[in-house]
């Protein structure tokens, strides 16, 4: 009887080691384990994560910093986590390809302003109790150079927003090209029904750069504190 359990036992763990040693691991996006697309995408996290760096120092800071502070604050942590150039071309659509180099580099600006206009207007303060989390990340599909970092971001005064960022490797850097709130709404698929909208029929490309810039200005003169020093008689 002892022996026949022995023999079971023995045989029960060599067939367990012989799962953990023979049988593959998970295998991932490029054929990466779990592990290693952890690691590998590190540096995507990291970004979204320098975003939120910023974005709480502004609310931070915010009232110290004023509306201006905030702007030259959040345009360089912008620069940093986003691919503006590939995110004005796809949210203008098809009238990008009719603009000329000049104009199209144009509207990468106005756009990349209209993003940081929005974003220290939106983050002014610490008063809501603002919390940013990144909750996991993954690659897409079996491609190791595209990948969604999801996130959430907490309020007192408010139910939790999620947030998820479609990332792209260009080089050895990754940026964010698109935000999806709730998992669904597309930024970008939202600019580009707006823009769509605009009547772009006489100017082409420099009409839409035009319907963003008054946007912009729109955002600034919306806030509390003056942008220019009031004229004293």
């Amino acid at each position: 009887m002892m022996n026949n359990r022995f023999i079971i036992f023995g045989f029960l763990r060599f067939f367990v080691l012989f799962c953990l040693v023979a049988l593959p691991m998970p295998v991932y996006a490029g054929g990466l384990t779990i592990d290693e697309e952890k690691q590998s995408l590190r540096p995507a996290r990291a970004v979204v994560g320098g975003l939120y760096d910023g974005l709480r120092l502004i609310m931070k800071k915010g009232q110290s910093l004023g509306f201006k502070g905030r702007l030259t604050h959040i345009e360089s942590v912008l620069q940093r986590a986003f691919h503006f150039p590939l995110m004005a071309s796809v949210a203008a659509g098809r009238i990008w390809q009719q603009g000329t180099v000049e104009q199209q580099e144009t509207f990468v600006k106005v756009f990349t302003d209209f993003s940081a206009a929005t974003y220290a207007s939106n983050f002014a303060s610490e008063k809501g109790g603002v919390r940013f989390s990144i909750v996991d990340s993954f690659f897409l599909g079996d491609s190791v150079d595209r990948a969604r970092v999801n996130s959430r971001l907490d309020r007192k005064d408010g139910d939790p927003v999620r947030l998820d960022y479609a990332m792209r490797r260009f080089g050895e850097q990754w940026r964010i090209i698109d935000v999806f709130l709730d998992g669904k709404a597309s930024e970008l698929a939202l600019r580009r029904s707006q823009y769509r909208a605009v009547d772009t029929t006489t100017g082409g490309l420099a009409d839409l750069t035009a319907y963003v810039r008054a946007a912009v200005d729109k955002i600034k003169a919306d806030q509390d504190e003056p942008l220019l020093p009031a004229i004293v008689p």
